[in-house]
């Protein structure tokens, strides 16, 4: 089972590498998947999942700034960082403690 947690992700867009695609053996739907290399706090580059095209979550372009509610997931050796929206004001610790408690009793 993966273990998650809820992070903030703020900084500006460096790279949007070419996103992977393929069709998948076991349903034969298409699949892709976007990333985002963002730098946050002016020191460290952030790889981050982008939603689907078809979620009507805008994508981002070089050099935009992001504030971006983010799951990291880890998966043995393995860290994901998957965006879930943008981060909203009104989010606040103990909000975001329950819901990160939430996804790990799920």
């Amino acid at each position: 089972m993966a273990q998650t947690a809820l992070v903030r992700v703020t900084g500006k867009v460096l790279a949007l590498p070419e996103p992977r695609s393929g069709i998948s053996q076991k349903t034969g739907n298409a699949w892709e998947i976007a990333t985002a290399n963002v730098l946050v706090a002016n020191q460290n580059v952030t790889v981050v999942q982008l939603p689907n095209r078809d979620s009507g979550f805008p994508r981002p372009r070089i050099h935009d700034v992001v504030d971006y509610l983010c799951e990291v997931s880890i998966y043995g050796q393995n860290v994901q960082t998957t965006v879930q929206g943008p981060f909203l004001e009104e989010y606040d610790a103990d909000s975001l403690r329950l819901q990160a408690e939430l996804s790990v009793s799920a």
